[in-house]
């Protein structure tokens, strides 16, 4: 599907461009090359014996098996990144965005591939509706359900956005990037309403997977809002229900919510406080006719670098904070605590990162999953070059029995774009 859909715009691109040369406004091209270098210990099956492979098996029948980690182990990946992108006329826009991706200590090798690829067609007939074809990025709200961070996952098909201010309304048909995954077909309409000099934005999200192998058709509703009250104060909340049809022939009654805040203090280095909870249900009894564990969509959200757990079974606390030293170099610092929700055997960590985190079983006995401390510094050298070091540690809790080793990640990164 995904070639097919690149293909499309590709040809859209193609001809457009044809047809309208002589119009044609600018053509920039610009990318970035990101080396980020891993150093992890026990972050697999947080055990000093040797790790392997783990398999895991998702609600909707798809089978995952995550890389071999050895206890000790260190790698780099690269990621080239090259953007081109034009403006043809007045109202269409276009990018191409071919990318490579290599990792050197584990695999040793290059894909190359393309990822974005999409036609946008701006203030349709002098309307307030746009339309982007392809495949494009997206994120929704504060990315609670629907996210992209570093730009990891990938959506094939046509995005509707309407501009009728203060409403921002979104909408249409996606497929995911086949990534494994199985083909699904998402239709979606997203609204948030923010009126200008208002301290409050509200808006929500309705999704639905449809059409795919199996009866796994669950609906997604969510609602958020954000009050900023004050240049230094900023508060939050995220709501998520999801029902609908869930594995083999049980009801998805499953939900997630998080609620947090910053604090911004007017003093030299302009310290800023965070705080924030993250519940997402378990299913207290699988043998019943309801599945009430919450299914992430497409969350590509850090909570914590080490354990990097997915939002199924879990409450998550958080607090944070942020320094800035000089105008060049900013420090952060955080604590997780985490908790299952329901007491169960099952793999917490987040398969859908480049660095799924901790994928050990837990034992079903307890729902103290541990705690992390995470301390990380991020300098900007020029407009170009960013550079970042993170240390990352995981002390496991009586959900991975007394036997549990401390888990650890580093990791450093410089980013250049040109």
């Amino acid at each position: 599907m995904k070639k097919t859909l690149v293909a499309v715009a590709i040809f859209f691109v193609l001809a457009i461009a044809y047809n309208i040369y002589a119009e044609t406004q600018t053509v920039l091209v610009s990318g970035s090359l990101r080396t980020r270098g891993y150093y992890v210990d026990n972050l697999n099956d947080l055990s000093d014996d040797a790790g392997g492979p783990v398999t895991t098996v998702a609600d909707d029948g798809t089978v995952t098996t995550t890389y071999v980690q050895n206890d000790d182990q260190n790698f780099i990946e690269n990621l080239v990144d090259l953007y081109v992108n034009a403006t043809l006329t007045d109202s269409v826009f276009v990018r191409i965005n071919p990318q490579a991706y290599g990792t050197f200590g584990m695999d040793d090798t290059w894909n190359v591939y393309m990822q974005e690829a999409w036609v946008k067609l701006a203030n349709i007939a002098d309307s307030a509706f746009s339309a982007t074809v392809g495949s494009f990025y997206m994120n929704l709200g504060r990315g609670f359900i629907f996210s992209d961070r570093d730009h990891y996952w990938i959506f094939d098909g046509v995005m509707v956005e309407a501009d009728y201010n203060p409403f921002m309304i979104k909408g249409g048909w996606i497929r995911e990037d086949d990534q494994g995954k199985d083909d699904r077909d998402i239709y979606w309409v997203d609204v948030d309403y923010a009126k200008a000099e208002s301290p409050f934005t509200v808006g929500g999200t309705v999704a639905t997977r449809l059409d795919g192998p199996t009866d796994y058709q669950p609906t997604v509703l969510e609602a958020r809002a954000t009050y900023k009250a004050t240049d230094a104060i900023n508060i939050f909340g995220d709501f998520a229900y999801e029902m609908g049809d869930g594995t083999g022939e049980l009801d998805k009654k499953a939900w997630a919510a998080e609620v947090g805040g910053q604090y911004k203090i007017d003093v030299n280095w302009s310290p800023t406080i965070r705080a924030m909870y993250t519940y997402a249900s378990g299913d207290d009894d699988p043998l019943d006719d309801e599945d009430a564990n919450y299914d992430p969509w497409f969350n590509y959200n850090y909570y914590g670098y080490a354990f990097s757990p997915a939002l199924t079974n879990i409450q998550i606390i958080n607090i944070g904070l942020d320094l800035q030293p000089t105008e060049f170099t900013k420090v952060f610092a955080d604590y997780y605590y985490y908790l299952q929700v329901e007491e169960a055997m099952m793999v917490m960590g987040n398969l859908n990162l480049e660095n799924p985190g901790v994928t050990a079983m837990t034992n079903g006995t307890d729902d103290s999953l541990g705690s992390e401390f995470d301390l990380g510094v991020k300098h900007t050298y020029t407009d170009s070059v960013t550079t970042s070091l993170i240390f990352s540690c995981f002390l496991p809790g009586d959900a991975y029995g007394d036997g549990a080793d401390d888990a650890l990640e580093i990791r450093g990164e410089i980013l250049v774009s040109f």
